[in-house]
């Protein structure tokens, strides 16, 4: 009787990983900077050890990596600070032309009895407020210029810091040898894992630049860099970065140019999104695609957007979790 009272204590990482997961959603936003910081550590640390194989120094090393991408990143918001009025201006001629439409359709559907209000229609895109979205927008690019500087501080000591993680893994695949290849497993995965999404958005991204530059429309490039970065969001991103191409091709091709390219996303997305990245993840990974789902769902609610962009990776660190304690490392 007593040793079947105690007999749920058995299960205590089930409760300590709830204790865990609801202190880490009160301070989500700093575990979220940690988590990030620690991937793109994982992610730059193979440049850094080819730099210091040469012969320059740990700490030279790290600040030639992570100033490459400060310079990169900086580059690359001058560059859509300068594009952006442009933008504004083209978006500035969409109730127009969608006026237009609405009255060309409405030309067609009169003579059947259908009418449509387009004066109402052009009257609620008007007055839509853009300065305030605008405004939005800058103060969201500001904020995130100061989440961006804590975040490169943060990779820049981890990255220096790298080799004391590594001495204590090493000292922990001694005394835990199960442990020990866990872990090491778990961050290949990871790195893995960013590997195979990267390639999936450089495919992507260059469907994307083919695509517009055939249809000869401006900013091309900028629309598939666009799709390289969103790629990074499982499922939802690749069809979020279609929507601004597509809005241009509609304004200066007309409907027949933006269904073509609508299809042609749509194709590319539900194949490379929907079916080759998550068996391709599966397959490399063993995670199965019904777990790939959930992770997409559960980790989310959990952790906002960084739960969207870390789904699998934060799976695969609980799969290790539970590998380790039930090999009695724990």
């Amino acid at each position: 009787m007593v040793k079947d009272f105690y007999r749920p204590l058995y299960y205590w990482p089930v409760l300590l990983a709830g204790v865990l997961v609801t202190g880490l959603m009160l301070i989500n936003d700093a575990f979220s900077m940690i988590l990030i910081a620690i991937v793109i550590t994982l992610l730059l640390q193979p440049a850094v050890r080819f730099l210091t194989k040469s012969g320059i120094p740990r700490v030279a090393s790290v600040l030639l990596v992570v100033s490459g991408i400060a310079v990169i990143f900086t580059v690359g918001m001058i560059h859509m600070a300068v594009i952006i009025p442009e933008l504004v201006k083209t978006t500035q001629m969409l109730p127009e032309i969608i006026n237009q439409s609405i009255q060309l359709v409405s030309t067609w559907l009169s003579p059947v009895g259908i009418s449509t209000e387009s004066m109402t229609f052009f009257t609620l895109i008007d007055n839509l407020p853009l300065k305030t979205i605008l405004s939005g927008v800058a103060s969201f690019f500001s904020g995130m210029l100061g989440a961006t500087l804590k975040l490169f501080l943060l990779v820049f000591f981890m990255l220096y810091e790298y080799p004391l993680a590594v001495n204590w893994c090493i000292r922990t695949s001694r005394k835990y040898p199960d442990c020990g290849r866990t872990l090491e497993r778990c961050i290949h995965q990871i790195v893995l894992y960013f590997g195979i999404r990267t390639l999936m958005g450089i495919i992507g991204g260059g469907i994307v630049w083919g695509t517009l530059h055939s249809y000869h429309l401006n900013y091309a490039f900028e629309w598939a860099i666009l799709a390289f970065l969103l790629n990074y969001v499982p499922i939802v991103g690749a069809f979020i970065s279609t929507v601004p191409p597509l809005v241009q091709c509609f304004i200066f091709s007309g409907v027949g140019d933006a269904l073509a390219i609508l299809l042609i996303f749509t194709v590319a997305t539900i194949l490379m999104g929907c079916l080759v990245e998550p068996l391709l993840v599966g397959r490399q990974l063993s995670i199965p695609l019904t777990v790939q789902m959930l992770s997409l769902i559960l980790w989310p609610v959990l952790f906002g957007t960084t739960g969207v962009l870390l789904a699998i990776p934060l799976t695969l660190m609980l799969m290790s979790i539970f590998s380790i304690w039930k090999s009695g490392c724990c």
